[in-house]
Protein backbone atom coordinates (compact mmCIF):
# COMPACT_ATOMS: atom_id res chain seq x y z
CA UNK A 1 0.00 0.00 0.00
CA UNK A 2 1.45 3.48 -1.26
CA UNK A 3 0.70 6.02 1.27
CA UNK A 4 0.85 9.52 0.03
CA UNK A 5 2.20 12.59 2.46
CA UNK A 6 -0.84 14.57 1.44
CA UNK A 7 -2.83 12.07 3.00
CA UNK A 8 -1.36 11.71 6.29
CA UNK A 9 -1.19 15.47 6.46
CA UNK A 10 -4.50 15.54 6.80
CA UNK A 11 -4.43 14.28 10.44
CA UNK A 12 -2.67 16.54 11.58
CA UNK A 13 -4.46 19.85 10.18
CA UNK A 14 -8.16 21.80 11.23
CA UNK A 15 -11.10 22.59 9.23
CA UNK A 16 -9.10 25.51 7.77
CA UNK A 17 -6.43 23.45 6.52
CA UNK A 18 -3.88 24.79 8.75
CA UNK A 19 -1.63 22.85 11.38
CA UNK A 20 -3.13 21.29 14.64
CA UNK A 21 -0.63 21.09 16.91
CA UNK A 22 -3.06 19.84 19.65
CA UNK A 23 -3.68 16.82 17.33
CA UNK A 24 0.34 16.71 17.02
CA UNK A 25 0.71 16.65 20.30
CA UNK A 26 -2.00 14.11 21.03
CA UNK A 27 -0.47 11.70 18.44
CA UNK A 28 2.88 11.58 20.37
CA UNK A 29 1.67 11.53 23.44
CA UNK A 30 -0.25 8.16 21.88
CA UNK A 31 3.35 6.90 20.36
CA UNK A 32 5.08 7.57 23.75
CA UNK A 33 3.36 4.57 25.15
CA UNK A 34 4.98 2.35 21.98
CA UNK A 35 8.48 3.99 21.95
CA UNK A 36 9.59 7.25 22.03
CA UNK A 37 11.87 8.43 19.15
CA UNK A 38 14.01 11.67 19.53
CA UNK A 39 11.37 13.36 17.46
CA UNK A 40 9.38 12.81 19.73
CA UNK A 41 11.37 13.16 23.05
CA UNK A 42 12.79 16.75 21.12
CA UNK A 43 8.27 18.16 20.77
CA UNK A 44 9.02 20.30 23.83
CA UNK A 45 6.44 22.71 24.76
CA UNK A 46 9.02 25.16 24.38
CA UNK A 47 9.17 23.79 20.61
CA UNK A 48 5.84 23.89 20.27
CA UNK A 49 5.66 27.65 20.89
CA UNK A 50 8.12 28.57 18.19
CA UNK A 51 6.53 26.17 15.61
CA UNK A 52 3.05 27.83 16.50
CA UNK A 53 5.21 31.46 15.99
CA UNK A 54 6.01 30.61 12.50
CA UNK A 55 3.82 31.20 9.08
CA UNK A 56 1.58 28.37 8.41
CA UNK A 57 3.57 27.61 4.83
CA UNK A 58 6.60 26.73 7.81
CA UNK A 59 4.44 24.99 9.78
CA UNK A 60 3.40 22.69 7.20
CA UNK A 61 7.19 21.65 6.73
CA UNK A 62 7.85 21.36 9.87
CA UNK A 63 5.00 18.74 10.07
CA UNK A 64 6.37 17.32 7.26
CA UNK A 65 9.91 16.69 8.80
CA UNK A 66 8.10 14.75 11.65
CA UNK A 67 5.68 12.72 9.74
CA UNK A 68 8.05 9.92 9.41
CA UNK A 69 7.90 9.74 13.42
CA UNK A 70 4.64 10.60 13.42
CA UNK A 71 2.98 7.75 11.07
CA UNK A 72 5.79 5.23 11.87
CA UNK A 73 5.53 3.87 15.60
CA UNK A 74 9.01 1.96 14.88
CA UNK A 75 10.88 5.09 14.10
CA UNK A 76 13.87 5.72 16.18
CA UNK A 77 14.62 9.29 15.05
CA UNK A 78 11.20 10.43 13.24
CA UNK A 79 12.24 13.60 12.27
CA UNK A 80 13.84 13.72 8.48
CA UNK A 81 14.56 16.98 6.94
CA UNK A 82 12.81 17.86 3.43
CA UNK A 83 15.26 20.31 1.42
CA UNK A 84 18.78 21.34 2.83
CA UNK A 85 17.73 24.61 4.10
CA UNK A 86 15.37 22.64 6.79
CA UNK A 87 18.54 22.45 9.05
CA UNK A 88 18.47 26.10 9.29
CA UNK A 89 15.24 27.05 8.97
CA UNK A 90 14.01 24.60 12.03
CA UNK A 91 17.27 24.11 13.98
CA UNK A 92 15.65 24.83 17.01
CA UNK A 93 13.84 21.95 16.67
CA UNK A 94 16.24 19.50 14.75
CA UNK A 95 19.32 20.46 16.28
CA UNK A 96 19.34 18.86 19.47
CA UNK A 97 18.11 15.73 17.89
CA UNK A 98 20.85 15.71 15.67
CA UNK A 99 23.35 16.13 18.40
CA UNK A 100 22.03 13.59 20.64
CA UNK A 101 21.41 11.05 17.77
CA UNK A 102 25.42 11.99 17.03
CA UNK A 103 26.69 12.04 20.25
CA UNK A 104 27.88 15.44 19.82
CA UNK A 105 28.75 17.58 22.69
CA UNK A 106 29.02 21.30 23.01
CA UNK A 107 28.14 23.90 20.69
CA UNK A 108 29.61 22.37 17.72
CA UNK A 109 27.63 23.17 14.40
CA UNK A 110 27.80 21.27 11.38
CA UNK A 111 27.97 23.76 8.28
CA UNK A 112 26.91 21.88 4.78
CA UNK A 113 28.81 22.92 1.32
CA UNK A 114 25.37 21.78 -0.60
CA UNK A 115 26.84 22.93 -3.84
CA UNK A 116 29.46 20.36 -4.03
CA UNK A 117 29.12 19.15 -8.05
CA UNK A 118 28.07 15.47 -8.21
CA UNK A 119 30.80 13.39 -8.83
CA UNK A 120 33.00 15.28 -6.74
CA UNK A 121 31.21 14.17 -3.54
CA UNK A 122 34.48 12.66 -2.04
CA UNK A 123 35.05 12.45 1.65
CA UNK A 124 38.61 13.94 0.84
CA UNK A 125 37.12 17.13 -0.49
CA UNK A 126 34.56 17.36 2.55
CA UNK A 127 37.48 16.65 5.18
CA UNK A 128 41.16 17.04 4.20
CA UNK A 129 42.50 14.96 6.84
CA UNK A 130 41.04 11.85 5.10
CA UNK A 131 43.79 11.97 2.77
Amino acid sequence: MVVYLENCRKNYLNAEGNVDWSKVDAKWAELKKVKVCLANKFWTPETRKKAETLKQEDQQRILDIMMGGLENDDSSVGAYATRPEDYDAYGFYLEPLIKEYHKIEGNTKQEHDWNIPVGQYLLTNIHPNLK
